[in-house]
Protein backbone atom coordinates (compact mmCIF):
# COMPACT_ATOMS: atom_id res chain seq x y z
CA UNK A 1 0.00 0.00 0.00
CA UNK A 2 2.86 2.40 -0.59
CA UNK A 3 1.73 5.54 -2.45
CA UNK A 4 2.57 5.95 -6.09
CA UNK A 5 5.23 8.56 -6.80
CA UNK A 6 3.73 12.04 -6.93
CA UNK A 7 0.31 10.79 -5.82
CA UNK A 8 -1.47 12.70 -3.04
CA UNK A 9 -2.73 10.76 0.03
CA UNK A 10 -6.33 11.43 -1.01
CA UNK A 11 -5.72 10.17 -4.55
CA UNK A 12 -4.00 7.11 -3.12
CA UNK A 13 -6.97 6.35 -0.87
CA UNK A 14 -9.40 6.75 -3.77
CA UNK A 15 -7.32 4.41 -5.94
CA UNK A 16 -7.20 1.80 -3.17
CA UNK A 17 -10.94 1.82 -2.57
CA UNK A 18 -11.89 1.76 -6.26
CA UNK A 19 -9.53 -1.08 -7.15
CA UNK A 20 -11.54 -4.21 -8.08
CA UNK A 21 -11.16 -7.09 -5.64
CA UNK A 22 -9.39 -5.07 -2.93
CA UNK A 23 -7.85 -7.40 -0.35
CA UNK A 24 -9.17 -7.38 3.21
CA UNK A 25 -8.02 -9.39 6.21
CA UNK A 26 -10.64 -9.56 8.99
CA UNK A 27 -9.16 -10.16 12.45
CA UNK A 28 -10.45 -11.09 15.88
CA UNK A 29 -8.68 -12.24 19.03
CA UNK A 30 -7.95 -15.95 19.35
CA UNK A 31 -8.60 -15.51 23.09
CA UNK A 32 -11.93 -13.70 22.69
CA UNK A 33 -15.54 -14.75 22.71
CA UNK A 34 -17.16 -17.10 20.20
CA UNK A 35 -19.59 -14.36 19.17
CA UNK A 36 -16.73 -12.10 18.03
CA UNK A 37 -15.57 -14.87 15.69
CA UNK A 38 -19.13 -15.06 14.37
CA UNK A 39 -19.01 -11.33 13.63
CA UNK A 40 -15.60 -11.74 11.97
CA UNK A 41 -16.94 -14.53 9.77
CA UNK A 42 -20.05 -12.56 8.83
CA UNK A 43 -17.99 -9.49 7.84
CA UNK A 44 -15.69 -11.66 5.70
CA UNK A 45 -18.76 -13.18 4.00
CA UNK A 46 -20.19 -9.71 3.42
CA UNK A 47 -16.97 -8.38 1.91
CA UNK A 48 -16.83 -11.29 -0.53
CA UNK A 49 -20.48 -10.72 -1.44
CA UNK A 50 -19.61 -7.05 -2.09
CA UNK A 51 -16.90 -8.08 -4.58
CA UNK A 52 -13.79 -7.83 -2.40
CA UNK A 53 -11.26 -10.46 -1.41
CA UNK A 54 -11.41 -11.35 2.29
CA UNK A 55 -9.75 -13.83 4.61
CA UNK A 56 -10.04 -14.37 8.35
CA UNK A 57 -7.15 -14.29 10.82
CA UNK A 58 -6.28 -13.65 14.47
CA UNK A 59 -3.49 -11.83 16.28
CA UNK A 60 -1.01 -14.70 16.55
CA UNK A 61 0.72 -13.94 13.23
CA UNK A 62 0.37 -10.19 13.55
CA UNK A 63 -0.89 -8.05 10.69
CA UNK A 64 -0.61 -10.13 7.52
CA UNK A 65 1.20 -8.94 4.44
CA UNK A 66 -0.26 -8.55 0.95
CA UNK A 67 -3.46 -6.97 2.26
CA UNK A 68 -4.79 -3.54 1.40
CA UNK A 69 -7.04 -3.27 4.44
CA UNK A 70 -6.88 -4.75 7.95
CA UNK A 71 -10.31 -4.90 9.62
CA UNK A 72 -10.04 -5.52 13.39
CA UNK A 73 -13.24 -6.74 15.08
CA UNK A 74 -13.69 -5.79 18.76
CA UNK A 75 -10.36 -3.97 19.16
CA UNK A 76 -10.77 -3.95 22.95
CA UNK A 77 -10.21 -7.72 22.84
CA UNK A 78 -7.78 -7.88 19.92
CA UNK A 79 -5.29 -5.42 21.44
CA UNK A 80 -5.57 -6.53 25.09
CA UNK A 81 -5.66 -10.35 25.05
CA UNK A 82 -2.86 -12.81 24.24
CA UNK A 83 -0.19 -11.65 21.83
CA UNK A 84 -2.44 -8.81 20.74
CA UNK A 85 -1.06 -6.75 23.64
CA UNK A 86 2.28 -6.38 21.84
CA UNK A 87 0.51 -5.39 18.59
CA UNK A 88 -1.06 -2.40 20.29
CA UNK A 89 2.32 -0.72 20.83
CA UNK A 90 4.03 -2.07 17.70
CA UNK A 91 3.95 -0.24 14.34
CA UNK A 92 0.71 -0.67 12.42
CA UNK A 93 0.41 -1.00 8.67
CA UNK A 94 -1.55 1.60 6.77
CA UNK A 95 -5.17 0.69 6.15
CA UNK A 96 -6.22 -0.47 9.66
CA UNK A 97 -10.00 -0.25 10.18
CA UNK A 98 -11.48 -0.77 13.64
CA UNK A 99 -14.87 -2.48 13.89
CA UNK A 100 -16.54 -1.39 17.10
CA UNK A 101 -18.98 -3.65 18.96
CA UNK A 102 -18.93 -1.74 22.28
CA UNK A 103 -21.57 0.56 23.73
CA UNK A 104 -20.66 4.27 23.82
CA UNK A 105 -20.93 4.46 27.64
CA UNK A 106 -18.61 1.48 28.25
CA UNK A 107 -14.94 1.26 29.24
CA UNK A 108 -14.34 -0.72 26.04
CA UNK A 109 -15.54 2.22 23.94
CA UNK A 110 -13.14 4.55 25.77
CA UNK A 111 -10.32 2.10 25.06
CA UNK A 112 -11.16 2.06 21.35
CA UNK A 113 -11.29 5.86 21.12
CA UNK A 114 -7.67 5.99 22.25
CA UNK A 115 -6.73 3.83 19.25
CA UNK A 116 -8.46 6.05 16.67
CA UNK A 117 -5.46 8.30 15.86
CA UNK A 118 -3.57 5.20 14.69
CA UNK A 119 -6.37 3.73 12.56
CA UNK A 120 -7.46 4.77 9.08
CA UNK A 121 -11.17 4.50 9.89
CA UNK A 122 -13.72 3.04 12.26
CA UNK A 123 -16.85 1.09 11.38
CA UNK A 124 -19.61 0.66 13.94
CA UNK A 125 -22.60 -1.64 14.02
CA UNK A 126 -24.60 0.91 16.05
CA UNK A 127 -26.00 3.93 14.19
CA UNK A 128 -25.88 6.38 17.11
CA UNK A 129 -22.30 5.40 18.02
CA UNK A 130 -21.24 5.82 14.38
CA UNK A 131 -22.72 9.34 14.29
CA UNK A 132 -21.00 10.19 17.58
CA UNK A 133 -17.61 9.19 16.15
CA UNK A 134 -18.28 11.07 12.90
CA UNK A 135 -18.97 14.25 14.87
CA UNK A 136 -15.45 13.89 16.26
CA UNK A 137 -14.08 14.14 12.74
CA UNK A 138 -13.17 10.48 12.27
CA UNK A 139 -13.86 8.42 9.15
CA UNK A 140 -16.80 6.62 10.70
CA UNK A 141 -19.30 4.42 8.86
CA UNK A 142 -22.37 2.57 10.04
CA UNK A 143 -21.95 -1.11 9.15
CA UNK A 144 -24.71 -3.14 10.84
CA UNK A 145 -24.59 -6.92 10.94
CA UNK A 146 -26.68 -7.50 7.85
CA UNK A 147 -27.71 -10.61 5.99
CA UNK A 148 -25.46 -12.45 3.52
CA UNK A 149 -26.82 -15.23 1.36
CA UNK A 150 -24.97 -18.49 1.87
CA UNK A 151 -23.30 -17.48 5.15
CA UNK A 152 -23.21 -20.47 7.49
CA UNK A 153 -24.64 -18.40 10.37
CA UNK A 154 -28.05 -18.27 8.70
CA UNK A 155 -30.45 -21.17 8.13
CA UNK A 156 -31.76 -21.64 4.59
CA UNK A 157 -35.31 -22.06 5.91
CA UNK A 158 -37.22 -20.85 8.94
CA UNK A 159 -38.78 -23.40 11.29
CA UNK A 160 -42.52 -22.60 11.68
CA UNK A 161 -43.18 -20.74 14.91
CA UNK A 162 -45.68 -23.21 16.35
CA UNK A 163 -43.30 -26.15 15.86
CA UNK A 164 -40.46 -24.64 17.86
CA UNK A 165 -39.99 -26.71 21.02
CA UNK A 166 -38.24 -24.06 23.19
CA UNK A 167 -40.46 -21.32 24.61
CA UNK A 168 -37.83 -18.73 25.59
CA UNK A 169 -34.06 -18.33 25.33
CA UNK A 170 -31.50 -15.90 26.73
CA UNK A 171 -27.74 -16.12 26.09
CA UNK A 172 -25.45 -13.44 27.49
CA UNK A 173 -22.92 -12.68 30.20
CA UNK A 174 -24.03 -12.43 33.80
CA UNK A 175 -24.50 -8.97 35.32
CA UNK A 176 -26.17 -7.75 38.51
CA UNK A 177 -28.95 -6.17 36.49
CA UNK A 178 -29.70 -9.38 34.62
CA UNK A 179 -29.49 -11.37 37.85
CA UNK A 180 -32.21 -9.21 39.41
CA UNK A 181 -34.52 -9.67 36.45
CA UNK A 182 -34.13 -13.43 36.14
CA UNK A 183 -34.65 -13.92 39.88
CA UNK A 184 -37.93 -12.01 39.55
CA UNK A 185 -38.93 -13.92 36.41
CA UNK A 186 -37.90 -17.35 37.76
CA UNK A 187 -41.44 -18.46 38.82
CA UNK A 188 -42.76 -17.77 35.30
CA UNK A 189 -39.81 -19.29 33.45
CA UNK A 190 -39.97 -22.41 35.65
CA UNK A 191 -43.35 -23.19 34.10
CA UNK A 192 -42.05 -22.85 30.54
CA UNK A 193 -39.52 -24.66 28.39
CA UNK A 194 -36.97 -21.89 28.87
CA UNK A 195 -33.17 -21.75 28.87
CA UNK A 196 -31.05 -18.98 30.41
CA UNK A 197 -27.30 -19.17 29.77
CA UNK A 198 -25.53 -16.36 31.65
CA UNK A 199 -21.98 -17.35 32.64
CA UNK A 200 -19.92 -15.29 35.09
CA UNK A 201 -17.20 -12.93 33.91
CA UNK A 202 -15.62 -12.56 30.47
CA UNK A 203 -15.80 -15.50 28.06
CA UNK A 204 -13.09 -18.11 28.63
CA UNK A 205 -10.26 -18.53 26.17
CA UNK A 206 -11.41 -21.02 23.58
CA UNK A 207 -9.87 -22.96 20.75
CA UNK A 208 -11.34 -22.58 17.29
CA UNK A 209 -13.13 -25.90 17.70
CA UNK A 210 -14.59 -24.79 21.05
CA UNK A 211 -15.87 -21.54 19.55
CA UNK A 212 -17.38 -23.46 16.64
CA UNK A 213 -19.19 -25.77 19.09
CA UNK A 214 -20.66 -22.77 20.90
CA UNK A 215 -21.82 -21.28 17.61
CA UNK A 216 -23.50 -24.52 16.55
CA UNK A 217 -25.08 -24.96 19.99
CA UNK A 218 -26.46 -21.45 20.47
CA UNK A 219 -27.61 -21.00 16.88
CA UNK A 220 -29.26 -24.41 17.07
CA UNK A 221 -31.13 -23.34 20.21
CA UNK A 222 -32.18 -20.01 18.67
CA UNK A 223 -33.56 -21.81 15.60
CA UNK A 224 -35.74 -23.87 17.94
CA UNK A 225 -36.86 -21.02 20.23
CA UNK A 226 -40.16 -19.20 19.92
CA UNK A 227 -38.81 -16.18 21.85
CA UNK A 228 -35.32 -14.76 22.24
CA UNK A 229 -34.98 -12.29 25.11
CA UNK A 230 -32.75 -9.22 24.98
CA UNK A 231 -31.92 -7.84 28.44
CA UNK A 232 -29.42 -4.96 28.46
CA UNK A 233 -26.21 -5.10 30.47
CA UNK A 234 -26.90 -1.64 31.91
CA UNK A 235 -29.80 0.79 32.14
CA UNK A 236 -28.92 2.71 28.95
CA UNK A 237 -30.65 1.77 25.69
CA UNK A 238 -28.66 -0.03 23.02
CA UNK A 239 -29.41 -2.27 20.03
CA UNK A 240 -27.46 -5.49 20.59
CA UNK A 241 -27.11 -6.54 16.96
CA UNK A 242 -25.59 -9.89 17.73
CA UNK A 243 -28.30 -11.06 20.14
CA UNK A 244 -31.30 -9.32 18.63
CA UNK A 245 -30.49 -10.11 15.00
CA UNK A 246 -27.86 -12.83 14.50
CA UNK A 247 -29.26 -15.02 17.30
CA UNK A 248 -32.81 -13.69 17.05
CA UNK A 249 -34.47 -12.36 13.91
CA UNK A 250 -32.08 -14.14 11.56
CA UNK A 251 -32.96 -17.48 13.16
CA UNK A 252 -36.70 -16.83 12.83
CA UNK A 253 -37.46 -16.22 16.52
CA UNK A 254 -39.63 -13.51 18.03
CA UNK A 255 -37.36 -11.07 19.86
CA UNK A 256 -38.64 -9.38 23.02
CA UNK A 257 -36.24 -6.60 23.90
CA UNK A 258 -35.97 -3.63 26.17
CA UNK A 259 -36.19 -0.31 24.28
CA UNK A 260 -33.21 0.08 21.95
CA UNK A 261 -31.40 2.71 19.96
CA UNK A 262 -32.49 3.11 16.34
CA UNK A 263 -31.47 0.26 14.04
CA UNK A 264 -32.88 0.91 10.56
CA UNK A 265 -34.40 -0.76 8.63
CA UNK A 266 -35.58 -2.80 11.62
CA UNK A 267 -38.45 -1.28 13.59
CA UNK A 268 -39.89 -2.15 17.02
CA UNK A 269 -43.52 -3.23 16.89
CA UNK A 270 -43.13 -4.40 13.31
CA UNK A 271 -40.02 -6.63 13.30
CA UNK A 272 -39.54 -7.25 17.03
CA UNK A 273 -41.25 -6.41 20.33
CA UNK A 274 -40.03 -3.87 22.87
CA UNK A 275 -41.18 -3.40 26.45
CA UNK A 276 -39.80 -2.19 29.78
CA UNK A 277 -38.03 -4.95 31.68
CA UNK A 278 -40.75 -5.07 34.34
CA UNK A 279 -43.25 -5.93 31.59
CA UNK A 280 -41.24 -8.88 30.25
CA UNK A 281 -43.07 -11.63 32.25
CA UNK A 282 -46.41 -10.31 31.00
CA UNK A 283 -45.17 -10.12 27.38
CA UNK A 284 -43.65 -13.62 27.49
CA UNK A 285 -46.82 -15.15 28.93
CA UNK A 286 -49.00 -13.35 26.39
CA UNK A 287 -47.00 -14.55 23.38
CA UNK A 288 -46.75 -18.11 24.66
CA UNK A 289 -50.10 -18.82 26.33
CA UNK A 290 -52.92 -17.00 24.54
CA UNK A 291 -54.04 -17.91 20.99
CA UNK A 292 -54.08 -14.25 19.96
CA UNK A 293 -50.62 -13.68 21.43
CA UNK A 294 -49.20 -16.74 19.67
CA UNK A 295 -50.58 -15.57 16.33
CA UNK A 296 -49.11 -12.12 16.91
CA UNK A 297 -45.74 -13.65 17.85
CA UNK A 298 -45.67 -15.77 14.69
CA UNK A 299 -46.58 -12.76 12.52
CA UNK A 300 -43.94 -10.43 13.99
CA UNK A 301 -41.25 -13.12 13.90
CA UNK A 302 -41.94 -13.88 10.23
CA UNK A 303 -41.98 -10.17 9.37
CA UNK A 304 -38.65 -9.58 11.17
CA UNK A 305 -37.11 -12.49 9.28
CA UNK A 306 -38.28 -11.04 5.94
CA UNK A 307 -37.25 -7.44 6.69
CA UNK A 308 -33.78 -8.55 7.68
CA UNK A 309 -33.17 -10.70 4.63
CA UNK A 310 -34.68 -8.27 2.11
CA UNK A 311 -33.74 -4.83 3.45
CA UNK A 312 -30.64 -5.29 5.58
CA UNK A 313 -27.98 -6.57 3.18
CA UNK A 314 -24.46 -6.43 4.59
CA UNK A 315 -22.86 -6.15 1.16
CA UNK A 316 -24.69 -2.85 0.54
CA UNK A 317 -23.47 -1.32 3.82
CA UNK A 318 -19.92 -2.48 3.14
CA UNK A 319 -19.81 -1.00 -0.36
CA UNK A 320 -20.82 2.37 1.08
CA UNK A 321 -18.30 2.10 3.92
CA UNK A 322 -15.45 1.16 1.58
CA UNK A 323 -16.17 4.18 -0.63
CA UNK A 324 -16.03 6.41 2.46
CA UNK A 325 -12.48 5.23 3.19
CA UNK A 326 -11.25 7.79 0.65
CA UNK A 327 -12.95 10.71 2.42
CA UNK A 328 -10.98 13.38 4.26
CA UNK A 329 -11.12 13.53 8.05
CA UNK A 330 -12.35 16.43 10.14
CA UNK A 331 -10.12 18.98 11.85
CA UNK A 332 -10.42 17.38 15.30
CA UNK A 333 -9.29 14.00 13.98
CA UNK A 334 -6.34 15.49 12.10
CA UNK A 335 -5.23 17.33 15.23
CA UNK A 336 -5.49 14.15 17.28
CA UNK A 337 -3.37 12.30 14.73
CA UNK A 338 -0.68 14.98 14.86
CA UNK A 339 -0.58 14.80 18.66
CA UNK A 340 -0.35 11.01 18.53
CA UNK A 341 2.45 11.15 15.96
CA UNK A 342 4.38 13.73 17.97
CA UNK A 343 4.05 11.67 21.14
CA UNK A 344 5.27 8.51 19.40
CA UNK A 345 8.24 10.33 17.89
CA UNK A 346 9.12 11.71 21.33
CA UNK A 347 8.95 8.24 22.86
CA UNK A 348 11.16 6.85 20.09
CA UNK A 349 13.69 9.59 20.71
CA UNK A 350 13.74 8.93 24.45
CA UNK A 351 14.13 5.17 23.91
CA UNK A 352 16.99 5.54 21.38
CA UNK A 353 20.38 5.10 23.14
CA UNK A 354 22.62 8.11 22.65
CA UNK A 355 26.19 7.92 21.35
CA UNK A 356 28.57 8.65 24.28
CA UNK A 357 31.07 10.37 21.98
CA UNK A 358 28.44 12.67 20.52
CA UNK A 359 27.29 13.44 24.05
CA UNK A 360 30.80 14.44 25.12
CA UNK A 361 31.16 16.53 21.95
CA UNK A 362 27.92 18.40 22.73
CA UNK A 363 29.09 19.10 26.29
CA UNK A 364 32.45 20.50 25.03
CA UNK A 365 30.56 22.72 22.57
CA UNK A 366 28.31 24.07 25.32
CA UNK A 367 31.33 24.98 27.51
CA UNK A 368 33.50 26.37 24.67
Amino acid sequence: MSPARGQSPRAERRAMTSRPGARFVVYSSSAGGYYVREIRHLLACGLRAAGFQAREADERRGFLENAGWHLVVSPQEFFSLGSGKSLRAAPWPTGVILYNTAQPDSAAFSFIRKLLPRAHAIWDMDLSASKLLARGGWRSSHVPLGWVQGCRLFPPKRMPHERRPLDALFVGSRTARRDRFFRTAAPLLAGLRALVHAPDGPPPIQSSSGAARNTRTFLGLARRAKIVLNVHRRDSAYFEWHRVVIHGLAQGALVISEPTTAAPPLRPGRDFVTAPLKKFPEMILRHISSPRGRNEAATIAARGWRTYRRSCRLADSLKTAVKALSHDEGTKARQARRREQAARELLRGLSTPSNPRSGRRRRRERHA
